[in-house]
């Protein structure tokens, strides 16, 4: 939307740089405070409700997977009592979406046929914990 609106010169006038404000506004950090000043009246524009969640397409999770910003493989290391060392390490992938994306998430534990979602504050984690998992999966290209 607002790509069509700079593309269109619109972004050129106080109306269309208001829209494009209004987008700004809608996106997952919102608005800046200088913003918020400058542009008082701004109501963010509603974000589109995705329906289809299914992943079809293993280039489309490549994509997703290496675009995503709050993606990341880590270390977790826990106190063991049951093991002779006395701790234990677990390898752990991640992604984290905004919770309008829940759908999106629990659809890649079924597309993988591994992992868990976990709800956070406004968050949620698809995550994989077993080390078969990590290892094991091969999706064909």
């Amino acid at each position: 939307m607002a790509f069509k609106l700079i593309q269109s010169k619109a972004h050129l006038t106080e109306e269309g740089l208001a829209k494009i404000v209004a987008i700004k506004g809608s996106m997952n950090l919102g608005l800046s405070e200088e913003l918020k000043v400058a542009f008082p009246d701004t109501i963010p524009v509603p974000k589109p409700k995705v329906e289809d969640q299914e992943i079809k397409d293993p280039h489309w999770l490549a994509g997703f997977t290496t675009g995503v910003r709050s993606g990341c493989f880590s270390i977790k290391i826990t106190n063991s009592s049951s093991n002779r060392l006395e701790f234990q390490v677990q390898l752990v992938f991640t992604l984290t979406q905004h919770e309008r994306d829940k759908e999106l998430m629990r659809s890649l534990v079924n597309y993988l046929d591994c992992g868990n979602v976990y709800k956070n504050r406004e968050t949620v984690d698809f995550q994989i914990k077993k080390f078969n998992d990590l290892t094991n999966k091969v999706i064909p290209l």
